[in-house]
């Protein structure tokens, strides 16, 4: 099995000076076949998104970082991203992944939209005990065509995004079908493009569990598109502050109406004692009271509305 320690490489620095990314990416493509990358303790700046492969474990140390640079041309949309081409269809592309620890930051500096972990036409996805912050206008974690994967035990601090738009679009962790403006464009090292199939495969059997969201007036978790999602399960998080913004909310949890099997158990929902903006809890625009299932969970604070099915505005 192969097994990479990326300090071992002379031309990472993780100094958060130095543009670690072409020396990151050989690392993972040494391992293209599958194996372990480790990260120790260090800022590694990136310029372009890491490309990570199947049967790859990417182990951060609790003290790594994974920085987007400010002095890229153009500025980087993505941190971490899933292998892809264009043949791959439905779920047959990177497979068997396991992202654990870190730091992704989105960079405070910046405003320019970004996602620091995309994946398509992926299966048996397993993101865990990672932290995420300053994220701008997109999503900390958009998976597309995706199935059988899993985020638990992460740290979302809220969008750094100050504008408030009519529809409050920018999700913690979205849900999207594999189509054009989901998934890139993703540029890897050197300026490679990473090209995948628009065959609009929708995500299923996903869980999201003992994560903390750190709510900021934008939704935590959601899609704001088409796609017939299913199977999703949300347990045992907590969303922290407001869901609403401005005077506009889209709820902590939104799914449109095509979405089947969402299952919202045990978690709990801290929102302000106080708002002048509505906190609404979980939204399913299906009006199937069959396609969501809302048990046990804790909402304290005002609301506005603590669960919603049908047309919602």
């Amino acid at each position: 099995m192969t097994i990479i320690n990326v300090r071992d490489c002379a031309d990472v620095f993780a100094d958060g000076i130095h543009d670690d990314t072409a020396a990151l990416q050989a690392c993972l493509d040494k391992a293209r076949d599958g194996g372990t990358i480790y990260f120790p303790d260090g800022t590694y700046l990136v310029s372009a998104a890491l490309i990570f492969y199947s049967n790859q474990w990417l182990h951060f140390s609790d003290r790594a970082v994974v920085l987007r640079s400010a002095h890229s041309d153009p500025i980087t949309r993505y941190l971490l991203a899933s292998y892809s081409e264009p043949g791959w269809r439905g779920y047959s592309g990177t497979h068997d992944v396991v992202i654990t620890g870190g730091v992704f930051d989105g960079n405070a500096a910046l405003t320019e939209p970004a996602t620091l972990i995309n994946t398509v036409h992926c299966s048996n996805i397993k993101i865990e005990g990672c932290r995420f912050t300053h994220g701008a206008r997109w999503h900390y974690i958009e998976l597309n065509a995706t199935e059988n994967t899993y985020v638990r035990g992460c740290v979302f601090d809220g969008t750094s995004y100050t504008d408030v738009p009519d529809h409050l679009l920018n999700e913690q962790v979205q849900l999207d079908l594999a189509h054009d403006g989901s998934y890139g464009p993703v540029f890897a090292s050197g300026g490679k493009l990473i090209d995948f199939c628009k065959d609009d495969t929708p995500c299923r059997w996903i869980v999201l569990a003992n994560n903390v969201f750190k709510c900021a007036g934008f939704p935590a978790i959601g899609h704001h598109g088409g796609g017939a999602h299913s199977s999703i399960e949300i347990h045992n998080n907590i969303f922290d502050g407001p869901s609403g913004r401005g005077g506009k909310s889209r709820g902590y949890i939104f799914f449109k109406p095509d979405v089947q099997d969402l299952r919202v158990l045990d978690n709990a929902f801290l929102a302000p004692d106080a708002s002048d903006s509505p906190n609404f809890g979980v939204v399913s625009e299906n009006p199937d009271p069959g396609a969501m299932r809302v048990r046990n969970n804790d909402f304290r604070g005002f609301f506005t509305e603590r669960e919603h099915h049908g047309a919602f505005s």
